[in-house]
């Protein structure tokens, strides 16, 4: 949220220049901005649905966000795992789906990611985690904890505890 005064600064250099502000949000813009800078910004709104209810574009998000997070490794969706995402509800929208795909890259070796690959709920300290797993997230995050957590969809605490059950870390 901005402040007043800084929606009142940001109104002023709107104003006072060409540029041109691209902002996304997912919440009711127009009642908690002033009544001039949200008809100013809201000049080209473009609203697009929730992806739980555009289905027929998640393989295509998909493919665009294991390319971008793939490092040239060339993984692909087996038919079984594109059929799992779309079964999905993606509450988080296209955040949470991309947050799978990264955690299913990490943990996963193989040239295709199958429905097994797709772990769409957190994993938890007492759920297992091979041991596998744990080293080729610490080593894809370079030992950084809180990223192989995070990848891991762990939080760092269950991470730590994964760890110390393995001897991989005190």
């Amino acid at each position: 949220e901005l402040s007043a005064a800084r929606q009142s600064r940001l109104l002023q250099r709107l104003d006072s220049s060409e540029h041109r502000i691209i902002a996304a949000t997912n919440r009711d813009f127009p009642s908690t901005y002033r009544h001039d800078l949200a008809t100013r910004l809201n000049g080209g709104a473009i609203q697009v649905s929730a992806l739980c209810t555009r289905k027929d574009d998640i393989p295509e998000i998909a493919h665009f966000l294991l390319e971008r997070h793939d490092l040239a490794r060339g993984v692909t969706l087996s038919p079984d795992a594109i059929a799992k995402l779309v079964a999905h509800a993606w509450p988080e929208n296209v955040r949470e789906l991309e947050a799978v795909l990264e955690r299913a890259l990490i943990l996963e070796t193989g040239p295709e990611l199958g429905a097994d690959a797709i772990h769409l709920e957190p994993l938890t300290t007492g759920d297992a985690v091979p041991r596998e797993r744990l080293e080729r997230a610490l080593a894809v995050t370079k030992n950084r904890k809180r990223a192989a957590a995070a990848a891991l969809g762990l939080s760092r605490s269950a991470l730590t505890d994964h760890l110390e059950r393995y001897g991989l870390f005190s």
